[in-house]
């Protein structure tokens, strides 16, 4: 069975627990190299998929066990990026910090000898990472069906580390002021350039903790398929070259739980009707943001009237602007990620494209890439942006 939701999620929620919070250490990773290497498989049908499943799995397992076997668990996946969090231990809160930075220092190892090398030629991966740390909100939303559940991670902790990645370059570690403070003087840094918050690590002084067994609960199928559809938990094939849509949507003034719960009502029932795959609930630099595919894992003929259909009625619907991005191209739909913690994805340039035209668009807007306009016309209106 597929890994797709957090341990931490399914077990709060067979407490019949709905949000809460915890302090955490946080580490951000985001791995290059997955766009050229997924293009280039591309070209290469069922054994491009194959070769694709096998680096990913080369690149992501090691990574994902550095960080469960340091006490950490993966919060959230992205793509080629992870969100691991450390809760903090009441009488040792600053041993989290030293075991985020053990899994951050082994995955920069590993990363340094990353060249995959295949059929089609070699390529090169590297991570970049951030580290932070201080508070964590949790929230999971009950959707009308007993498998449309949903769940989310945000704060302080998610949020910091995420922001020092953007400093980071080639097998950097970036870490917080925060995070730096509670290991001084085991490390050495760097300043950046006129940024005070973060700071470079150029080297460890002490030693760091040692890497433990990994111990997780038991997920039954029952307790998986409250988050994601059963067929999609059982999938045996890993993967495939299709055509997708890429739907990522930025919500406006989703500051409390109780809104994103009614927001989110409206966006499961809309589903019910227009179907799409929500991928996740995502914050942070850019707010609250949806990803859903059209196309993937089922595919519908209608389904560009589906995803349009879809947000025009979102924004209808609910009271609070949103801003979104579409685009339809050729994408790997499969999992990616670890056998320890997976998602379900449209892996390709179509995603990041989709991610830009919603950061770009004003508020209230839809915005399309021209392969998707052209295959909306003459059902939706569309115009050019100068």
């Amino acid at each position: 069975m597929h890994h797709l939701t957090p341990h931490f999620i399914i077990e709060q929620s067979e407490q019949g627990r709905e949000q809460g919070r915890f302090p955490a250490a946080s580490l951000f990773v985001d791995i290059s190299g997955f766009t050229v290497v997924t293009e280039t498989l591309m070209q290469h049908q069922q054994s491009g998929v194959e070769e694709l499943a096998r680096i990913m799995r080369a690149i992501f397992d090691p990574l994902a066990a550095s960080i469960y076997r340091h006490g950490g668990f993966i919060c959230t996946c992205a793509g080629d990026a992870i969100t691991a969090l450390f809760p903090l231990e009441p009488d040792q809160p600053a041993q989290a910090y030293r075991r985020a930075l053990a899994a951050a220092w082994a995955i920069r190892q590993q990363m340094l000898t990353a060249t995959q090398n295949t059929r089609y030629g070699a390529f090169h991966f590297t991570a970049k990472t951030g580290l932070g740390g201080g508070l964590v909100e949790w929230g999971i939303i009950t959707g009308p069906t007993a498998h449309q559940n949903a769940y989310y991670f945000k704060g302080p902790a998610v949020e910091t580390c995420a922001q020092a990645e953007h400093y980071a370059a080639g097998n950097d570690i970036i870490l917080s002021r925060d995070f730096y403070g509670q290991l001084q003087p085991a490390v050495e840094v760097d300043p950046l350039p006129a940024v005070s918050d973060f700071v470079k690590l150029t080297s460890v002084l002490a030693p760091l903790p040692e890497p433990g067994a990994i111990v997780l609960p038991e997920v039954t199928p029952e307790q998986a398929a409250a988050f994601h559809p059963s067929e999609l938990l059982q999938q045996k094939a890993s993967g495939e070259f299709r055509h997708a849509l890429n739907v990522f949507i930025n919500l406006a003034d989703m500051d409390s739980h109780p809104a994103l719960v009614e927001t989110m009502q409206v966006v499961f029932n809309l589903q019910q009707q227009y179907g799409g795959y929500l991928n996740r609930i995502d914050f942070g630099d850019k707010g609250c943001h949806l990803l859903l595919f059209w196309g993937a894992p089922i595919a519908y003929e209608t389904d560009i009237e589906r995803a349009l259909n879809f947000l025009l009625d979102l924004r209808a619907a609910i009271t609070q602007p949103l801003r979104a991005g579409v685009t339809y191209r050729i994408s790997h739909a499969g999992f990616i990620g670890s056998k320890l913690r997976e998602e379900y994805t449209c892996y390709g340039r179509g995603i990041n494209l989709a991610a830009r035209l919603m950061t770009h668009a004003p508020w209230g807007r839809i915005w399309l890439d021209e392969e998707m306009a052209q295959r909306a016309d003459p059902d939706f209106a569309a115009e050019y942006i100068d």
